[in-house]
């Protein structure tokens, strides 16, 4: 079982409100989620429900279709034909 990375979290819920909720994002192959929170957040502070960010950071894996070298990813791919 591999470890996630450290989450970034932003923005806070509201448990007695009815727009209160949390968007899981999952980043892309060899991404972090530092960038995506930066590129989402002008849509972050245009909603006026109070919602919880939570950008999860995917472990390193050995990746065979790269030479095994190590990436951020959701699992192990082991060829480029997809």
């Amino acid at each position: 079982v591999k470890e996630l990375g450290k989450p970034l979290v932003l923005g806070d819920l509201d448990p007695g409100s009815s727009d209160s909720a949390a968007i899981l994002w999952l980043h892309g192959f060899g991404d972090s989620p530092g960038g995506w929170a930066a590129g989402l957040q002008p849509f972050r502070t245009s909603v006026d429900a109070k919602w919880k960010w939570i950008h999860l950071c995917a472990p390193t894996f050995v990746q065979p279709c790269f030479g095994n070298r190590k990436f951020r990813a959701w699992g192990q791919f082991v060829t480029q034909e997809l």
